[in-house]
């Protein structure tokens, strides 16, 4: 399986994005697609169809959708999708030795996979010298992710029940509805569980602890504020919980690479050439 990846070649298809999803948006192409589309939902809520198989979007899945698919796409109109997409094909001496992962996989790591990401989106738009190379050697490792992560899930614990799985997704819109500084004890007031059970809970259905959802939930709001708000990293600092400036500074860029204040001016800098 690795020494076919290995042998094969990732080529961009040119056509990449990261978009909000206006209201009332629906993805139903025309025309069967003609390349691969790896489909990354950041926020927000929906379903896809693909060949009668019905799949949840929500923050972390990951789509690996085929050529000569004709997907069917729609999202939660209270909480709409974010989504990155890239297109690209595959170039191999035998393409049928090369193992494609699941067409829909729920991501377990999200900030070392949206790093991934966010590095292969970069290069994909970019200018770079070794470009091609890049982009190759990326869609390579994101291959590889995904294989483990299809092995760990082959091999993992039983799944949760439809109530389980029900209670963790009314923690999930709570989260994402509520006031910005939410806190776990309103968090574990409104499951009505313990912190114990209900951790236990969310790690096995999301793949990440709450603490870890909690933060990125914040750091997403706090992006969307830094690009389409007026107030400034001291207000948003404060509206999230943040005890100070220095320490929401220090989270957002630990897990973006980037300071508050470099992100704005590069958001407002793309606004404008855009």
């Amino acid at each position: 399986m690795i020494q076919a990846l290995y042998s094969s070649t990732f080529i961009s298809g040119q056509a990449s994005n990261k978009v909000r999803c206006v209201p009332g948006w629906m993805w139903k192409p025309s025309t069967p697609l003609f390349d691969y589309d790896l489909w990354y939902v950041f926020e927000g809520f929906g379903q896809i169809v693909l060949a009668d198989t019905t799949y949840m979007l929500k923050p972390g899945t990951c789509m690996l959708v085929r050529p000569d698919s004709l997907p069917v796409a729609t999202q939660d109109p209270d909480h709409r999708l974010m989504v990155l997409f890239i297109h690209f094909s595959i170039h191999a001496p035998d393409l049928n030795q090369v193992v494609i992962p699941p067409e829909c996989s729920y991501i377990n790591d999200i900030f070392m996979f949206e790093g991934m990401l966010h590095r292969l989106f970069e290069v994909d738009g970019g200018s770079r010298r070794w470009k091609a190379d890049e982009f190759d050697y990326l869609m390579k490792l994101i291959f590889i992710y995904l294989y483990n992560l299809e092995y760990e899930r082959q091999h993992n614990h039983p799944t949760l029940t439809a109530k389980q799985t029900g209670k963790i997704r009314d923690v999930i819109d709570y989260i994402q509805r509520e006031s910005y500084s939410v806190g776990y004890g309103d968090i574990y007031r409104y499951a009505g569980l313990s912190p114990r059970y209900l951790n236990a809970l969310f790690k096995q259905f999301t793949g990440s602890s709450l603490k870890e959802y909690l933060t990125r939930s914040r750091l997403r709001k706090a992006q969307h504020l830094l690009t389409e708000s007026s107030l400034s990293i001291t207000e948003i600092a404060e509206l999230l919980g943040y005890a100070d400036i220095y320490a929401f500074s220090k989270m957002f860029k630990q897990h973006t690479g980037v300071s508050p204040s470099h992100y704005h001016n590069t958001s407002q800098k793309t606004e404008l050439n855009g």
